[in-house]
């Protein structure tokens, strides 16, 4: 990867999303979109704290800022109302299934990690199963890999693509031992 600064994606979920123009809270980040083959965020979906919940779309090029728990735009006026979420179903990297192009499955992709600094994708964090990743944790495929986005999977050249984490359990008996 890059950059050694990086947020993941699920980490903005929560976030409170201000308009620098106003000064107002807009929401709360509900959903952040990343779409097969973009290099940034594509959006976000936020709802708002009022009474009558409604949910808006906001475009990643309006992002003027991503902080520890809040989320700056340049306006309220390109806010989309109730924008229906499935428009992106068919295009986003969450849940797409990573293969080598031999036909292995390596997992799937659980989340994407940004750079701090231009909120461009780095690398995508990939899930191989529950146990695995409680034990090993998960491994990383960094976008300088050689990647094809296909309709319905992610295909890789070799599992070599993939950088093992040593984390979760495996890492914790690693750290006991060498005390």
């Amino acid at each position: 990867m890059k950059g050694r600064n990086n947020i993941k994606g699920s980490d903005l979920i929560g976030s409170s999303v201000i308009c620098r123009q106003t000064g107002k809270v807009v929401g709360i980040v509900k959903d952040v979109v990343f779409l097969v083959g973009e290099t940034k965020i594509s959006g976000l979906f936020i709802e708002n704290r009022d009474m009558f919940k409604k949910t808006f779309f906001i475009d990643g090029e309006d992002i003027i800022s991503i902080g520890n728990n809040i989320i700056l735009i340049k306006s309220i006026d390109n806010l989309i109302i109730d924008m229906d979420k499935s428009v992106f179903t068919n295009n986003k990297v969450l849940g797409l299934k990573v293969i080598t192009d031999k036909g292995e499955e390596l997992g799937i992709v659980h989340d994407v990690l940004i750079n701090e600094q231009d909120y461009n994708v780095e690398a995508y964090k990939i899930s191989s199963n529950f146990f695995d990743d409680i034990y090993n944790g998960m491994s990383t495929l960094s976008v300088d890999c050689q990647i094809m986005f296909g309709e319905d999977v992610i295909i890789v050249s070799d599992k070599n693509d993939l950088t093992s984490q040593t984390g979760g359990i495996k890492r914790l008996l690693n750290t006991s031992e060498r005390k």
